[in-house]
């Protein structure tokens, strides 16, 4: 497949999603009939079910909202983070206790 732009792609793998669901074998045959690689399938179906058919809304890249840090105390006091030795050291001595 030639390499298309994001409205060809959801027009192709919409195509090939609603013929699937008329398709009387199962999705791997489907699959196998049109020459597409079944994981491809899978992963368009999963994507265009996270947006809606009729507007192709793009999928939001991530969940996370972005925060800007205007004050720290670390900063505030010059300091790096602790050494972490004394976690690691308490950590193998509650694991030779627990034995």
């Amino acid at each position: 497949m030639q390499k298309q732009s994001d409205p060809e792609k959801i027009q192709f793998w919409n195509h090939h999603l609603e013929a699937m669901k008329s398709y009387t074998g199962s999705a791997a045959a489907y699959c196998r009939e049109h020459g597409i690689p079944y994981h491809n399938i899978k992963y368009w179906q999963g994507r265009l079910s996270a947006v809606s058919y009729q507007t192709h809304l793009p999928i939001k890249a991530s969940a996370f909202a972005a925060v800007e840090v205007t004050s720290s105390p670390l900063a505030e006091r010059g300091s790096s983070l602790p050494d972490a030795k004394w976690l690691a050291e308490l950590i193998v001595e509650i694991y030779a206790r627990c034995r």
